[in-house]
């Protein structure tokens, strides 16, 4: 398999970029040579992120957003901008961590609040499709689950691929590809799409290292994958 991810040029938006898979997802991109638009709802841990960036020799740009607030999306147009494109986003997903005690207990309705964590990742999506529609004409986007997220209530991570299955498909003819990553924590709840195809396996070491999954997926060497799941405990699951 092509494992080229040299991304000298490109640029890439991560959300999240204060999370430990944030902070990962962000390095890997600028050692790769991407120019990297952090976002962050949390001005100070997000410049840190940055900062750290800007020091090893990479191009960042900070944005304090929360990118699944409806039309908070606007606050990173400008890191945009001066980079002139939009040709990846990694959106770390770490919906409900804190009320987790709460859902398990029944004290909070798990079904009204998957929508609105469903609502915000579906504003995140508009949000960067826009930007690659009018600017790059294609592009990547990634979600990544952390392991720290709803262990314990499977349903949120269907919900999410299947949320990216759909996308997938709406935005198929504008070369705009999306796929999830789901960082371990527990045998998987997928129903895999596996190709007979061995060039559809990724190298053990990216298939274990989530942040290099992210590498891969933005990376022309994944150019023929949209609406996949890539699972360390399940392999890798393609869905056409």
């Amino acid at each position: 398999m092509n494992n080229n991810t040299d991304l000298k040029g490109k640029t890439v938006m991560v959300t999240n970029v204060a999370s430990s898979s944030g902070r990962r997802v962000a390095m890997l991109f600028s050692q790769a040579g991407a120019k990297v638009v952090a976002v962050d709802p949390d001005d100070i841990s997000g410049q840190k992120v940055a900062n750290s960036i800007r020091a090893a020799g990479g191009e960042v740009m900070f944005a304090k957003c929360n990118m699944t607030e409806e039309n908070e999306g606007e606050a990173t147009a400008e890191a945009v901008a001066s980079f002139g494109s939009l040709d990846s986003a990694v959106n770390i997903v770490s919906w409900g961590s804190h009320w987790h005690g709460e859902l398990l207990d029944q004290r909070v309705d798990s079904d009204a609040f998957l929508e609105t964590c469903l609502r915000g990742l579906r504003n995140c999506l508009d949000t960067q499709t826009a930007y690659m529609r009018k600017h790059t004409k294609g592009g990547s986007i990634t979600f990544v689950r952390q392991s720290n997220t709803m262990a314990d209530l499977p349903q949120f991570d269907q919900a999410l691929i299947d949320l990216v299955r759909k996308a997938s498909r709406v935005h198929k003819q504008a070369n705009i590809r999306i796929n999830v990553v789901l960082e371990p924590w527990r045998a998987p709840i997928l129903t895999s799409h596996t190709s007979t195809d061995s060039s559809l396996a990724l190298h053990l070491d990216a298939l274990h290292d989530p942040a290099k999954s992210c590498l891969w997926l933005a990376s022309e060497a994944a150019s023929f994958v949209n609406g996949s799941v890539i699972s360390s405990e399940s392999g890798y699951a393609y869905a056409s």
